[in-house]
């Protein structure tokens, strides 16, 4: 049997059923839908306030389950899990929900479809693990290709583009060390025991800057449509989105979950072209640049069957 096989065969269960490929489908479909609500929600929150609602939904979501598993309150403060929190949620979301205020909802899906280059560029640094030339060739397409996105001419609502997509960039490269984190941690825990712990130091530390903005800008003006989009980003997004991926992850690996993570900044770009956005013929480029750069990187990757 081929690694191909083998990798299909472990995607279906004893009655010949998958729930693999349907979750993975609804994993990516909530995560491309973000950006687009995240907009509306920033509509009336501002980011830092936005953030805290988004990820004190999901704990309070993850808490109860993460409890039977063995998460207890302390471990928020302990220093891996502090540190877990800063990069993963408070910084890796922070600068992707900031960047947001200063870009389209498209420009930034595209940019966010770097993250599996840049994730391998840290294995290399700080993994040690080793880098094919095609794998180099790829992260370096990767960020040719936000270079691109980035100095392409923006709208004139978006005059500050160029500084929402170097945001949303620095979020992208908060994820990378944020997945190069994980892979060491869930080795002697669960991933809703490590999620939820992380979620929690962020929602701890992302409160005071929430509350300086509020004082600032004052409190937020929900209307219906906005306070269903924080919802969406905290139950969905931060809660679901996560529950739905790690289950897949349970009879399918990486390799096979590489090309739907793919899905996630076109179904980002289609949402947001539905809504109005529109784009140039150098974001096209860029986005197209930063595609062969992903794919070359996964190419590129050793074989691990």
């Amino acid at each position: 049997m081929t690694a191909a096989q083998q990798a299909l065969a472990r995607t279906r269960g004893r009655d010949g059923f998958s729930p693999a490929v349907p979750a993975l489908l609804g994993a990516m479909a909530i995560w491309g839908g973000s950006y687009v609500v995240t907009k509306f929600a920033l509509v009336a929150a501002g980011p830092f306030t936005v953030l805290w609602l988004r990820i004190a939904i999901a704990a309070v979501v993850m808490v109860p389950l993460a409890w039977r598993q063995g998460f207890r309150l302390r471990m928020a403060l302990e220093r891996r899990y502090l540190i877990f929190g800063l990069t993963g949620m408070a910084l890796h979301l922070g600068l992707e929900i900031l960047g947001l205020e200063f870009t389209s909802a498209s420009s930034a899906a595209l940019i966010i479809a770097t993250a599996p280059a840049v994730t391998v560029g840290f294995s290399v640094v700080l993994l040690k693990e080793r880098l094919s030339v095609l794998q180099g060739v790829g992260i370096a397409l990767s960020v040719i290709g936000v270079v691109l996105i980035t100095g392409a001419q923006t709208s004139a609502g978006y005059p500050l583009g160029w500084l929402g997509n170097l945001l949303v960039f620095g979020g992208v490269v908060m994820w990378g060390v944020f997945t190069v984190q994980a892979r060491k941690m869930v080795v002697d825990q669960s991933w809703l025991v490590v999620t939820t712990a992380a979620t929690v130091s962020a929602v701890g530390m992302v409160l005071p800057v929430a509350l300086g903005e509020i004082a600032i800008q004052g409190a937020p003006s929900f209307t219906l449509s906005s306070f269903a989009s924080v919802v969406y980003l905290g139950l969905l997004a931060s809660a679901v989105a996560y529950g739905l991926y790690n289950l897949a992850l349970k009879f399918v690996g990486g390799s096979v979950v590489g090309p739907y993570i793919s899905l996630v900044p076109v179904i980002g770009v289609g949402l947001a072209l539905l809504v109005g956005e529109t784009m140039t013929a150098l974001q096209l480029v860029g986005g197209a640049t930063v595609a062969v750069g992903v794919w070359l990187s996964h190419r590129g990757a050793p074989s691990t069957a």
